[in-house]
């Protein structure tokens, strides 16, 4: 009977995007009955607990904050809070000894050492990588930055483990997956000609769509993301730079986990305008209720899922043309790089009235960021390499 391995650091992670398309991956691989059933391992660190679920296994990657330190300064995880440990490494490879599995999908570019065991004991298992974040060549900035802290030198460690393990993952995978174009970019630029396929963010499609009843004195803009420098970047920058010269109507509703730790921060304080409501367990409302989703995020990596979210709730959506890299259908239509060009779009909406509801965006969701598009891409990459 076959099976198929689908190892992920996120499976169990905090609610973010990278969680939600994690997810979404697994389910991707469990609509191809090809490929047989699935077997998850979850990888986690000393502080995080997972939901018990069959055909899942949970590795704890470090008990102790010295776990976590040697499990960094050993090589074997990108993240001082040790995601990955040489025990995880082992029970893995021990696994696929055993010609159980006919295929492994790795959710993340930081497992390239038990690639190349892997490879080393099962030459002919296929195996897949998803890189959820391609980082650069950027060490000596890194080391500028933190080689006078004692954090720093943790934070050198593990840009240095992270650079080696996507260098082994990239050398020793079947097919290297990437989100978009500009980190197709970089990883050609960082390893050359490696075999790669292009799979967008995707979310299984839970978004409950109900029309909320309109203030006809407010116009709501909602905005999303967990608590990253570029997110408190963004919506500072918009605070400051956008909502001031907006219409009267015009709310602010900023939501994400923790992002409530910036309540008291000058830009939001005592603003009547502005709602951060921080961390929500359930988004339905907060979308339902919003006239438009803005994406104000001017760097980091990857792809921002914020806004294939918005679609799959059939939102309005302005964004950077930073925020918009991948998303080729609306690259054109929803880009505000300046202050001038998010003030004059919002005040024309508000002023000629905007649906809540974007058909249009509904339909770009289903037909090119949900479960059911990826499976046909995914589907496609497996027949040309043999595997189904």
């Amino acid at each position: 009977m076959k099976k198929f391995l689908f190892v992920a650091n996120r499976y169990d992670d905090s609610p973010a995007g990278g969680t939600s398309n994690c997810h979404s991956h697994y389910e991707i691989l469990r609509r191809i009955p090809e490929l047989g059933s699935g077997q998850i391992i979850s990888t986690i660190n000393r502080t995080q607990e997972a939901e018990s679920e069959p055909g899942k296994i949970v590795i704890k990657c470090a008990r102790t904050y010295f776990d976590a330190l040697v499990n960094t300064f050993t090589g074997k995880a990108a993240s001082f809070d040790a995601m990955y440990s040489l025990k995880a490494e082992n029970e893995i490879v021990s696994m696929v000894k055993n010609g159980e599995y006919n295929f492994i999908w790795f959710d993340d570019c930081t497992y390239g050492s038990t690639i190349r065991k892997i490879k080393a004991v099962r030459p002919d298992l296929p195996v897949y990588v998803f890189y959820h974040v391609i980082v650069g060549k950027c060490l000596l900035r890194t080391m500028r930055q933190n080689i006078f802290r004692l954090k720093g030198l943790i934070n050198i460690q593990k840009h240095i483990n992270y650079m080696n393990l996507q260098r082994l993952s990239a050398e020793y995978a079947d097919v290297n997956v990437i989100l978009n174009g500009r980190d197709m970019a970089t990883f050609t630029g960082l390893y050359g000609s490696h075999v790669k396929l292009m799979l967008p963010v995707s979310f299984i499609d839970s978004a409950n769509i109900m029309p909320v009843k309109k203030n006809p004195d407010e116009f709501n803009i909602f905005f999303i993301g967990i608590n990253t420098k570029q997110n408190i970047d963004g919506i500072k920058w918009f605070a400051l730079n956008v909502m001031p010269k907006l219409d009267s109507r015009a709310r602010l509703i900023i939501a994400g986990n923790v992002m409530n730790g910036i309540k008291d921060e000058p830009e939001f304080k005592d603003n009547p305008v502005i709602n951060v409501a921080g961390r929500v367990e359930n988004l339905d409302s907060y979308y339902n209720m919003a006239d438009l989703v803005i994406v104000p995020i001017f760097y980091g990596e990857g792809m921002m899922t914020k806004a294939a979210e918005a679609m799959m709730y059939g939102k309005n959506i302005l964004a950077t043309s930073h925020a918009l890299n991948g998303y080729h259908e609306i690259e054109e239509s929803c880009r505000c790089d300046t202050p001038e060009e998010y003030i004059s779009r919002i005040n024309a909406m508000i002023e000629n009235g905007t649906e809540r509801f974007n058909p249009e965006m509904r339909k770009i969701f289903e037909e090119q960021y949900s479960i059911n598009a990826m499976v046909n891409t995914i589907r496609e990459s497996l027949k040309q390499h043999g595997i189904l």
